[in-house]
């Protein structure tokens, strides 16, 4: 016989209702019937058991963890309650009149303390409905019961999870390399903290052994219900992890790109179990950002930190701190990789690291798979240890910006390329002893820069001069600060050829370029740019040019230039004092027009995209600039109230991005605010909420030289190329004044109600 529950008529009306009314179907009592020694088969007619023996508030009302339209009802009968058997059951609204669900029962009998085998029954159905949140759990305050899981999610709440609430054990022997696999225990402990959403699992003191295989990861949730995992410091709290295949991942922190997390580790050790092989991918990363992984130890891995853009474009890993800890003999230490993903690696700072390198390991690896990966502004203070055949950096096509901090080194290290477009440009001092610094470069050292840049060290330093005179020295940079001169681009650096023999050059992507044998000695300097024997041609090979500071002035001739006086400002002590122009000047620490309220940035025609500012705009407020002040007008409140802010994508994204990747802005549209105002009687123009320009079509202009006669006078003057443009109009709208009045209509609004008439 099945056995299984039916919605009453009355139930499905009470339910109708709800969801018509947007309200909720009480649900407060169960009741227990014996079924006169019949099982009754549920009937949506029933109002009432057949025979009703015991009824009882509800203690719990909750949607099934695996079917969002299941509810569970769970009630409790007490042990001194008995005497009865159960054979259907029924749930009751709170007025207890109202049977909303009737269902059969296995026969169960409940036993009575007078018979001497009292016990706590805990009686359960399941009901199916289209809408489980419209259903809500009255209680009955006159009875409090409760299960012993309910208990148990009680003290989990109050005190936090530990990974022993679910059968952990810390049995690991290190010399045996035995132990019971907890992988389970941390698994449903993770579970049960982001359903109970209570952020932490502890792990206490003790060496806890795990197997894991590509089904086993440790996933610590989403962005918004994130997870972290504390134990009683690294030494204390240890787990030994042996991994299946090589890249199995134990700990996954997966996707949330942009967004806040709990998510991470902190206080315990993560390391390789005997005989792993160095096996396994300790914790990874997968298009996460804000996640920090704190007082660690991690050993004896395949990879020991994974940053992976692998789920996608749009998911990236930035912002997660690793920090105060020691990264030791993993295959790979720490790798960045970008396979499929984003090439954004933005942010993600190391702080006190130890990085020790395994022998013919790596300490760190960039790895651009589908397309280029990019670390930019990141802070890196890591000490590396090296010895044989240990690769501190390898590199495969990938570009840094703004990396800052130190690098310590202790032993030999390799720095290794393997892509033609890989660069690693940081902004910072290598510092080492013991050993040496090998640049092993893929061979495709572009003309102008080093594709390894430090501070004090370069891959252009590595090799001594292949001169007879200078056989015993090396070029070798002093330590300077630094400064980008352009994105992705090269810093100064001043090289001296040995130690006090006089020769000093600079080498920068401007300066000097130096020339290589075939076997990668440096064989000379020359300047990367100078004039030919004419004097009238610039060679260089880049494309920018300095001016050094010996240089005075540059007087730009106005008959030359075909416009008004143009002047470069003068160069003082290194650099331009100001830049001055016929309506506005530059200078050092301000850019500002000549006259005041004459200066217009851009057009209705010609926008800026963008403008990026420090402090907010400051405007002039003074009474003394202004004419006819007065309380704002009801009827433009009036009016400003049938205003709606809306959401709407731009045309001009949709046309760069694609209609999915454009996104969603928020304001007001201009030509609703003037149908609003001329709804009121309005004349929208007497107004500077609204601003409408329109313009004439330009026409195409084409590129011409200039023309000479036989003298070398200018008989028709050059003309540069202009775009040709389409007349067209334009509505625009003030925002500081659309909030100005948003701000009014609701101050009246408060006002209205705070003193009502």
């Amino acid at each position: 016989m099945s056995y299984y529950t039916k919605i009453t008529k009355a139930g499905l009306a009470a339910i109708t209702a709800a969801m018509n009314n947007n309200t909720k179907v009480p649900i407060t009592y169960m009741a227990f019937g014996d079924g006169n020694g019949l099982i009754p088969q549920p009937d949506e007619n029933a109002t009432s058991l057949v025979n009703e023996v015991y009824r009882v508030g509800l203690n719990k009302v909750e949607v099934h963890n695996k079917n969002p339209n299941w509810l569970v009802c769970e009630a409790i009968i007490p042990s001194a309650v008995g005497g009865f058997n159960i054979r259907e059951v029924a749930l009751f609204d709170n007025t207890g009149s109202k049977m909303l669900a009737v269902a059969s029962y296995p026969p169960t009998y409940k036993p009575s303390v007078e018979e001497g085998a009292a016990k706590i029954q805990t009686i359960r159905i399941v009901i199916q409905v289209d809408n489980s949140g419209n259903f809500e759990l009255i209680v009955d305050p006159d009875v409090v019961l409760a299960t012993v899981q309910y208990v148990n999610d009680s003290f989990i709440k109050q005190n936090g999870i530990s990974i022993l609430d679910f059968g952990a054990q810390a049995d690991y022997n290190v010399e045996t390399g035995t132990g019971f696999n907890n992988i389970q225990a941390l698994k449903q402990a993770v579970d049960r903290a982001k359903q109970l959403k209570r952020g932490v699992v502890y792990i206490p003191s003790g060496d806890y052994y795990f197997e894991i295989g590509p089904n086993d990861k440790v996933n610590l949730g989403s962005s918004g219900n994130g997870i972290r995992i504390i134990g009683d410091g690294r030494v204390a709290t240890k787990l030994y992890v042996k991994a299946t295949n090589l890249e199995d991942v134990f700990i996954e922190i997966s996707a949330g790109s942009a967004h806040n997390t709990n998510r991470g580790w902190r206080s315990m050790s993560i390391l390789g179990a005997k005989n792993n092989n160095n096996y396994g991918i300790w914790t990874q990363y997968n298009g996460s950002c804000f996640s920090q992984i704190d007082d660690f130890y991690i050993g004896g891995g395949f990879v020991g930190v994974d940053y992976l853009n692998g789920t996608g474009n749009g998911t990236f890993c930035e912002f997660n701190i690793l920090s105060n800890g020691r990264l030791d003999q993993n295959q790979i230490n720490r790798r960045y990789q970008v396979n499929g993903g984003d090439n954004s690696f933005h942010g993600n700072d190391i702080d006190l690291v130890q990085n020790q390198i395994k022998p013919s390991g790596i300490g760190v690896q960039i790895n651009g798979i589908t397309k280029p990966a990019y670390l930019y502004n990141q802070f890196w203070l890591e000490h590396y240890f090296g010895g044989d055949n240990c690769t501190m950096l390898e590199l495969d096509n990938c570009n840094t910006d703004h990396l800052s901090g130190t690098l310590t080194r202790e032993g030999a290290v390799i720095i290794k390329t393997k892509s033609a477009y890989t660069k690693f440009h940081f902004n910072g001092d290598l510092i080492g002893i013991v050993g040496s610094t090998v640049f092993d470069l893929d061979g495709s050292n572009e003309t102008g820069f080093g594709k390894i840049v430090f501070n004090n060290i370069s891959s252009l330093s590595n090799k001594n001069f292949n001169h007879s005179s200078l056989l015993n020295y090396r070029p070798s940079p002093f330590k300077l600060g630094h400064q980008d001169r352009h994105y992705n681009g090269m810093t100064e650096g001043i090289y001296k050829i040995g130690e006090g023999i006089g020769f000093h050059c600079y080498y920068t992507s401007i300066g000097f370029q130096f020339n290589k044998t075939l076997s990668g000695n440096v064989l000379d300097a020359i300047p990367a740019w100078n004039l030919n024997p004419n004097g009238n041609y610039l060679k260089g090979f880049s494309a920018e040019v300095t001016i050094a500071n010996n240089t005075k002035s540059i007087a730009l001739n106005d008959t030359e230039f075909y416009g008004p006086s143009l002047k470069l400002g003068s160069i003082t002590y290194g650099r331009w004092s100001g830049l001055y122009m016929s309506g506005i000047d530059f200078t050092y620490n301000a850019l500002y027009p000549h006259n005041s309220n004459v200066l217009t940035l851009g057009t209705s025609s010609n926008t800026i995209k963008d403008i990026y500012l420090n402090n907010a705009p400051t405007v002039i407020s003074d009474e003394r600039h202004k004419s006819d002040i007065q309380t704002i007008q009801d009827a433009v409140l009036d009016a400003w109230g049938k205003v709606d802010f809306q959401m709407y994508k731009l045309n001009a994204e949709i046309h760069e991005k694609g209609s999915e990747n454009a996104r969603y802005h928020f304001g007001v549209i201009a030509q609703r605010i003037i149908d609003a105002f001329e709804s009121e009687n309005l004349d929208w123009r007497n107004y500077g909420l609204l601003t409408y320009e329109e313009w004439d079509a330009i026409p195409e202009v084409l590129a011409k030289p200039e023309v000479l006669d036989e003298n070398g006078e200018v008989i028709q003057n050059a003309t540069e190329y202009q775009a040709p443009k389409n007349a067209g109009e334009i509505y625009m709208v003030r925002y500081e004044e659309c909030f100005a009045l948003e701000m009014a209509y609701q101050r009246r609004l408060l006002n209205t109600l705070l003193n009502p008439q």
